[in-house]
């Protein structure tokens, strides 16, 4: 989860939701070539926020297997603070990325093998004050 230009400013973990806060920053790679001189953030980068934040509390490998709904309503630019809200259900997941006014993203996805299943209580946390580069 290295991916310089997006750093968690804070996460919170439920039984079966999280809540993260996520700066996204110029200096993600995703900006290079989408689109040069209009920056936006790429729908694929999106979903690998929701990937990389499931993965992070869960401290396994998470990927998606498929996608049932996906809807990405406002073009995020650089220097965005975005909140990220996912809620599970076993392998079901959905999520909503807002800009804290207006929803950028959402939608219904299924995570695939081999960690099909969320765990139905996970606990991590970022401590105040510190963040997670991805």
């Amino acid at each position: 989860m290295s991916q310089l230009g997006a750093r968690v400013k804070s996460l919170v973990v439920g039984e079966s939701h999280v809540e993260a806060s996520i700066a996204i920053d110029a200096s993600h790679p995703a900006f290079a070539g989408h689109f040069p001189g209009n920056p936006i953030f790429p729908a694929v980068a999106q979903l690998e926020l929701v990937e990389q934040i499931l993965g992070l509390v869960s401290k396994e490998p998470v990927r998606i297997q498929s996608i049932s709904q996906a809807k990405f309503l406002v073009p995020i630019r650089p220097y965005t603070t975005a909140q990220l809200t996912i809620d599970w259900d076993q392998s079901l997941v959905s999520w909503t990325l807002t800009d804290g006014q207006r929803i950028l993203s959402k939608g219904k996805l299924g995570l695939g093998a081999p960690y099909i299943a969320m765990p139905q209580r996970m606990s991590a946390a970022i401590p105040q004050g510190a963040s997670s580069r991805f």
